[in-house]
């Protein structure tokens, strides 16, 4: 598998799995072609620690990246494709647990 086929399935299992944290029944197939998706779900500060914890270890894995590159491209990955926050007030909360 080259990387870029290697890189969709990553990101398709992590969209997948944001749902899933965030208590959605949602599949990355299902929004496929819909515009302002990320928009429609979304999940709280605690839901979203959790969810990049995961995600770092899961791109630790699978793209075989050091920590800081991984926690890098969760990151990215959350800019592009991350779920709006549901407790915005408690955005700190993200912040603080990524500086541990």
């Amino acid at each position: 598998m080259n990387r870029k086929t290697k890189l969709e399935k990553v990101v398709e299992h992590l969209v997948d799995k944001q749902f899933e944290f965030a208590g959605s029944t949602l599949t990355f197939n299902d929004v496929l072609g819909v515009e302002d998706w990320y928009t429609q779900t979304k999940m709280t500060c605690e839901q979203s620690n959790e969810f990049r914890k995961y995600a770092i270890d899961y791109i630790r894995k699978q793209m075989r990246l050091r920590k800081a590159a991984a926690e890098k491209e969760v990151g990215w990955f959350c800019l592009g494709y991350g779920l709006a926050l549901s407790d915005p007030d408690n955005f700190y909360k993200i912040v603080e647990e990524q500086t541990k």
